[in-house]
């Protein structure tokens, strides 16, 4: 009973050989007798024996059935997992509580009715704040066009197949298409994100006469998180043709670059030779100085030297040159750039600041051109020479192609994010901030595989935990107890080898009377041995980092408890 979670309605119908070792420890001399038993009166009397001695209950008893229900609707609120997953899932929750599993026929009637309860309460919450007018408003996506035309929602589920500037174009459309839907529709932000994922992948692959023919509540429900998650899915879409796009343009222009120099190459060489003609009568120390103008020009005349000069200033590249002059060629393929920002609502962590602030000034030109005053925090030095003109203004072409490499390396690294999205979304979502960041942050810090935070960031949007870089020098600790052997500390991550320590450490990798690293519970600096020199006498103590150098040196440990060691830091590992 304990393995199967129920009575076996058969008990003959056990293993012949646990059927005889039982029989054996009982000093039955026959095991068949099992095939009476399942007939005899004692064999309930047993049952509930065993129940009540081991702490059994039936799945009728109201207790286990409403934890059994209030469980299963969690699950069911919020998760989409399938029926068949749902009963297993009971199954192994009756065994483990030790509830006594029914028949399969009333786990199946069970598992069938809180999920339909949990699908219409998501239902009525998704469809109660729609307005007469906006579900008119959805309602008319599954209406077909004239001629047999598709209906919007065909039209607008259908993401771009081509990779072009057109299509580029065309989906940037489609997004703002979307936004005009999406206004004043209600939130969806109090529902389970995965059960709107759900819905939205059904209105994505059914047919349009499909939806039409659910009922109100749920064609609403249905209709309301298609729109909402399309909104999301229509904005990477036009994100992924944006790299496309701009990856292609950058990698076309390095090709035409490259067979331009490789056709370049026989005429720098015979420029290269009339050069080194010339500059061997440099070197040749048997031509006087005042000779040597007269001796070159005998050597290559003047004229075939000054047209050597021309052809490798037309031909050599400066150092760090991406084939800018090719850039510049293909600026007809940037004609989607003043759609695509006024459309795409991009956001910006700190590190992708400075090109989110040279976006909001094209916003406003309408992507033509940046203005004498733009912004160039976000400017690379290889493309300095290309955003700015000889006068001191700013290149209107070399700052737009400068801004779409630096849009794109933003994407890609999730400096610029947008808003909603599923794939480009903000990386620092789901980060404890402000009093939930302070709540956990003891917790977090102590934990073993957590570095030691020496100041906090002074970030508003989240916070991290930082370390000083290895062998940084700074004090104990003011507020935790000394280290009874050195007079001054040095920060080790617990994680680092002895291996990448300097060499003054290697010398205590086995003493006894080493300093084991103690830790301060509450501010969380650590006491690690001083550095000595060559000689073993201590190295002079530096410059105090952090906490050290406040006034309150004096004071005891901020921790009522005693400093606790540090078990991640062993100095004989």
């Amino acid at each position: 009973m304990r393995f199967l979670g129920a009575f076996l309605d058969e008990p003959a119908a056990v293993p012949s050989g646990v059927a005889d070792h039982l029989a054996q420890q009982l000093g039955i001399p026959d095991a068949g007798c099992l095939t009476q038993y399942a007939t005899a009166r004692g064999r309930w009397l047993h049952s509930a024996e065993i129940k009540e001695r081991h702490g059994y209950r039936e799945f009728t008893d109201p207790a286990a059935r409403f934890r059994l229900a209030r469980w299963f609707y969690a699950l069911c609120w919020t998760g989409t997992d399938r029926p068949s997953v749902l009963f297993d899932r009971a199954t192994v929750w009756l065994v483990t509580e030790k509830v006594l599993l029914p028949g399969a026929s009333a786990l199946e009637r069970l598992v069938a009715r809180i999920r339909t309860r949990a699908a219409r309460r998501l239902w009525w919450t998704l469809a109660r704040n729609v307005t007469r007018e906006q579900r008119v408003r959805l309602d008319a996506l599954l209406i077909a066009g004239d001629g047999g035309r598709p209906s919007p929602l065909d039209r607008l589920r259908d993401g771009p197949y081509l990779r072009s500037g057109a299509e580029l174009s065309r989906a940037i459309g489609r997004l703002d298409e979307v936004r005009v839907l999406t206004l004043d529709l209600p939130a969806i932000d109090h529902v389970p994100p995965g059960r709107v994922m759900a819905l939205a992948r059904f209105a994505t692959v059914a047919k349009a006469q499909a939806v039409k023919r659910m009922p109100l509540e749920r064609r609403t429900a249905t209709l309301l998180a298609f729109v909402r998650t399309l909104e999301a899915t229509a904005q990477d879409d036009v994100l992924d043709l944006f790299d496309i796009e701009v990856t292609t343009l950058f990698t076309d222009a390095a090709k035409v670059g490259k067979k331009a120099r490789l056709r370049t190459i026989r005429d720098l060489d015979a420029a290269a030779l009339q050069l080194r003609r010339a500059g061997g009568v440099l070197m040749d120390e048997a031509v006087k100085d005042d000779a040597v103008r007269e001796a070159a020009f005998t050597i290559v005349p003047r004229a075939a030297l000054a047209a050597a000069l021309e052809q490798i200033d037309a031909i050599v590249r400066p150092p760090g040159d991406l084939y800018f002059t090719e850039l510049r060629a293909q600026s007809g393929k940037l004609r989607f750039l003043p759609a695509m920002l006024r459309s795409v609502a991009l956001g910006a962590t700190p590190a992708g600041q400075p090109v989110m602030d040279a976006v909001r000034p094209l916003r406003s030109t309408d992507g033509r051109g940046p203005a004498s005053s733009a912004p160039l925090g976000f400017v690379q030095s290889g493309w300095k020479r290309q955003v700015r003109t000889p006068d001191g203004g700013v290149d209107s072409l070399g700052y737009r192609l400068c801004l779409l490499d630096a849009m794109r390396i933003g994407v890609r690294r999730r400096d610029l994010f947008a808003s909603p999205s599923l794939r480009y979304a903000d990386p620092r979502i789901g980060l404890l901030a402000g009093p939930a960041w302070e709540a956990a942050r003891p917790s977090i810090c102590r934990t073993p595989s957590g570095s030691q935070p020496t100041h906090r960031p002074k970030s508003r949007g989240y916070q991290r935990v930082w370390t000083l870089p290895i062998g940084t020098p700074r004090q104990t600790c003011p507020r935790t107890r000394p280290c009874r052997w050195m007079a001054t500390s040095w920060c080790f991550p617990p994680s680092t080898s002895w291996r990448n320590r300097p060499a003054w450490s290697h010398s205590r990798r086995r003493s006894p009377r080493a300093c084991l690293g103690w830790t301060c519970p509450s501010c969380y600096w650590r006491c690690t041995p001083a550095p000595t020199s060559p000689t073993g006498s201590p190295m002079p103590a530096r410059a105090a980092h952090g906490p050290a150098a406040s006034p309150q040196a004096s004071v005891p440990c901020c921790s009522p408890k005693r400093a606790t060691r540090d078990s991640n830091f062993d100095p004989a590992r």
